[in-house]
């Protein structure tokens, strides 16, 4: 059986080089790791530096809540949500609480650069 994949992509300025860079790695990925076509991965994008106005990340989230996902793949976690400076311990805590949500759909969450299933 193939996984339901999805990639969520995130760049804080805009760029969409960037952007193409990490849907670009997140096929490789899982084209190279699963049985599943470049074709056959879903993607949601947030060109925002902001943690709150995220379009694409809503939108992905509504498609998780109704269990269309099996898989997320991110090129890192914290494309998910923001984590720096001095709110660190209350981003982490979004984070995790974001992260909960997610895997109560039963969705594995893969940071590719951090090279663990979440």
């Amino acid at each position: 059986m193939n996984r339901k994949v999805v990639g969520y992509v995130r760049d804080s300025m805009g760029n969409n080089k960037n952007i193409q860079k990490q849907i670009d790695e997140i096929i490789n990925f899982v084209v190279t790791n699963f049985n599943v076509k470049k074709d056959e991965i879903d993607f949601f994008c947030d060109r925002t530096g902001t943690r709150e106005e995220r379009d694409g990340f809503e939108q992905m989230m509504e498609k998780v809540r109704q269990n269309q996902y099996d898989t997320l793949i991110v090129v890192h976690i914290n494309r998910i949500y923001r984590i720096y400076g001095e709110n660190k311990e209350k981003d982490m805590k979004k984070l995790n609480e974001i992260v909960d949500e997610i895997k109560k759909y039963d969705v594995d969450i893969i940071s590719i650069r951090e090279k663990q299933i979440v």
